[in-house]
């Protein structure tokens, strides 16, 4: 009985750990998108302005 509740907690721990990394990538795309959008609206604003 303990050997199998060790399985479920490593499987539960796993998915866990997954979840968490595909939550930081999504956060890292999210953020690197918005610095690309500023910079390229910064980017029309100068070349509007000049």
């Amino acid at each position: 009985m303990s050997h199998t509740i060790r399985i479920a907690d490593r499987k539960s721990t796993a998915k866990a750990v997954a979840l968490s990394h595909a939550h930081e990538a999504q956060t890292a795309l999210t953020t690197l998108i918005l610095a690309v959008s500023i910079v390229l609206l910064f980017g029309a604003v100068w070349m509007h302005a000049t």
